[in-house]
């Protein structure tokens, strides 16, 4: 049985829906422009939206820890590169002019500095660089095959995903001693770290789960048909924003831990990232 409710019906039901959590917070995800992409910010209690950037194709979001910027990936030509722009939609400026491909920025959590995936020289590696754009230099200590990584809060971890063995899997590296462990025996990719430390979202083949950093507690959340992707945890750690294609088309709901239930907030949309606490 779906328990998804339309936009619509959100603004009046979604305290009731996902039971009392501490606040209320955007979204920014991707969404259609013209004949391109671009990036949205939506209201989560109101589901009104607002549009960030016009393209002509950008993705993966990722917003800054102090809420101020949003860092994603702009399409210049045949090669994507990373991009910010201040969460109003001021501001834009380019951090990236590699002729190869930047993707996947990731924020630090003090907001000093942004990681992120590139290919340069023919080798694909993880890149750090400071967050305007300066002092671009491979991240010591992790491998170049990642496809995606997320920095725990403390900026102690990073959590990151492999292909092993023809399958996704998650891995924690701890920054200090540079110690790789994996995170469970679960196909896992899309992890993203909670506000408190205690757990990781990731997208397995086909729903939404968390697990504890040293692999125990893992559980699936989400019940809906078709592919479920692309985790992100709301400020206070209540709830989970993920994409869905439940009704034969990407969407972005968010689904409360405690409850199970989910919402539609935005109908058509990808790669959603919550904005910080206010």
């Amino acid at each position: 049985m779906r328990h998804c409710v339309t936009s619509q019906a959100l603004a009046a039901g979604f305290l009731v829906a996902l039971g009392s959590f501490a606040c209320c917070a955007e979204i920014v995800y991707v969404g259609a422009f013209g004949s391109g992409l671009a990036l949205y910010v939506v209201d989560e209690t109101s589901s009104t939206t607002r549009l960030i950037t016009a393209g002509p194709v950008d993705t993966s979001p990722a917003w800054s820890p102090d809420g101020a910027r949003i860092a994603f990936v702009r399409w210049v030509g045949d090669a994507p590169d990373i991009f910010v722009v201040n969460a109003d939609g001021t501001g834009l400026s380019r951090l990236t002019d590699n002729p190869g491909q930047d993707c996947e920025p990731t924020w630090s959590p003090d907001g000093s500095s942004i990681a992120f995936l590139s290919v340069r020289d023919g080798a694909p590696a993880v890149y750090l660089m400071n967050a305007d754009g300066t002092d671009q230099r491979p991240f010591v200590g992790l491998p170049g095959d990642i496809a995606s990584l997320d920095w725990s809060p403390d900026g102690a971890s990073i959590v990151f995903e492999r292909i092993v063995d023809y399958r996704h899997s998650l891995f924690v590296l701890d920054v200090l001693t540079g110690e790789i462990r994996g995170v469970g025996d679960m196909v896992a990719s899309k992890p993203c770290w909670s506000p408190d430390g205690e757990w990781i979202a990731f997208a397995g083949d086909a729903h939404i789960g968390i697990v504890r950093p040293d692999g125990t507690g893992s559980r699936w959340l989400t019940t809906q048909s078709g592919r479920n992707t692309h985790p992100a945890w709301s400020p206070d750690g209540t709830r989970i924003a993920y994409q869905s294609d439940d009704l034969g088309r990407d969407m972005i709901c968010i689904i409360g831990l405690s409850t199970g239930t989910f919402v539609r907030v935005a109908d058509v949309g990808t790669s959603p990232d919550w904005s910080p606490e206010p």
